[in-house]
């Protein structure tokens, strides 16, 4: 499978978990609306670091810094996707639907970049995967 392919799957199967622990911990634990979502989303990106690592760069960085340099991924990928959403909507006029929609694509397209080069560099460098 392409490199790309095996970050959407990551991503997907990263998507169904957390939105699993958000049922979770809404319906049978009680939690808050605020608060189940946001276990959600930290279960979530624990894991699609260390599916990333491992199964789609196949990288050996250390855990330690690997996180810290795939959290600010993350961060530069939500700034990229807010600019971009104001700039369909705002700018060019486009409806909410699609400028959500472009939106997502450059966080994914940003975070799968910065990804590849920066968090896990060593992988980018030593198998010579294709996006």
């Amino acid at each position: 499978m392409p490199l790309f392919g095996r970050y959407l799957l990551v991503g997907f199967a990263n998507t169904i978990l957390g939105f699993a622990v958000i049922v979770v911990c809404y319906a049978a634990l009680g939690f808050s609306a605020i608060a189940a979502n946001a276990a959600g989303y930290a279960v979530g990106f624990v894991v699609s670091f260390f599916l990333n690592r491992t199964y789609t760069f196949r990288s050996k960085v250390r855990a330690q810094s690997g996180f810290v340099r795939f959290a600010l991924a993350a961060l530069v990928g939500y700034c990229v996707n807010l600019l971009v959403l104001s700039v369909a909507k705002d700018l060019f006029g486009f409806g909410v639907y699609i400028s959500q929609a472009l939106s997502i694509l450059s966080y994914l397209g940003t975070v799968f970049l910065i990804s590849k080069w920066f968090v896990f560099g060593d992988s980018a460098r030593s198998t010579g995967d294709r996006v």
